[in-house]
């Protein structure tokens, strides 16, 4: 597979969005892309560009110290790589309209815009979090999502990451313990999520349609099992601390959202004052 490193004095992520924004115009094309963020010496590019040279990947950068640009140019060129720079000419080219040279501060444009950055952070910490993965390190998520199946727990995931909100979810089934690491966890990041039993039934009528014979599990839209799960999950919220629940039926992504932020805020603000 492809490799392109990617070296920032900021974050990174402009780069990364750039180069997917790129990347959408070559479809079932696999690229991995290995993230430098924050470098600020001529040493580190020096080494990074080493070791893209030994696969021989591609760089590219948004690097605003100009001795930089250099240093990378000059690295790629020893190492025979191509490298690109993605803010060196437009900055050439609005020094000269503007009849001034930039601040030259690396991370500017993150401290401007903020919270851009933070929901592009949280999206991606959201993505490596959902339906259950990774929760070894549920302890880093700001809020934590529990539920079964088709009870809106990625949607609201992904809204929640948008404005800002560091989230994982975990999902719940029969017969099934959660993972030991959702009990070990500060309980106020914890909002389990229900539906009405009829309502799911819709919902999962209409995905085993949408899904049409890839889902083996035909008991998985009927009403006695969703019952049933839905009691196994109550039973799971009710245990020591017991979790706050939120009943997403009729309810829209934007109300369950608001409704767990000010759970969550509420619980740990309680938690805090003790």
């Amino acid at each position: 597979m492809p490799e392109i490193f990617i070296v920032s004095d900021g974050t990174g992520a402009t780069a990364e969005t750039v180069l997917k924004a790129a990347l959408t115009q070559f479809p079932e094309t696999g690229v991995r892309f290995r993230r430098f963020a924050h470098v600020r010496t001529e040493a580190e590019i020096r080494d990074i560009v080493a070791r893209a040279g030994k696969s021989g990947s591609p760089v590219l950068y948004t690097l605003v110290v100009l001795t930089l640009r250099q240093a990378i140019m000059q690295a790629a060129q020893t190492h025979r790589i191509r490298s690109l720079d993605l803010l060196g000419p437009i900055m050439s080219e609005l020094t000269n309209l503007l009849k001034h040279p930039p601040s030259i501060q690396p991370g500017r444009f993150r401290q401007i815009n903020g919270e851009h950055f933070r929901g592009t952070e949280t999206m991606e910490y959201m993505l490596q979090h959902d339906d259950g993965k990774n929760t070894d390190d549920l302890h880093e998520a700001e809020i934590v999502l529990v539920g079964i199946s088709r009870t809106y727990k990625t949607p609201v995931s992904v809204y929640l990451a948008y404005r800002g909100w560091r989230v994982a979810n975990v999902p719940l089934a029969v017969g099934v313990e959660p993972p030991p690491s959702l009990f070990d966890i500060n309980p106020a990041k914890i909002v389990g999520l229900t539906i009405s039993p009829e309502r799911l039934v819709t919902l999962r009528r209409a995905r085993i349609k949408a899904m049409s014979r890839n889902m083996p599990n035909i008991r998985y839209a009927d009403i006695d099992y969703v019952q049933s799960e839905l009691a196994q999950a109550n039973l799971i919220f009710r245990r020591p601390p017991r979790w706050p629940v939120v009943d997403v039926t009729a309810k829209s992504i934007e109300e369950v959202a608001a409704e767990i932020v000010d759970l969550v805020r509420e619980r740990q603000a309680r938690a805090n004052s003790r």
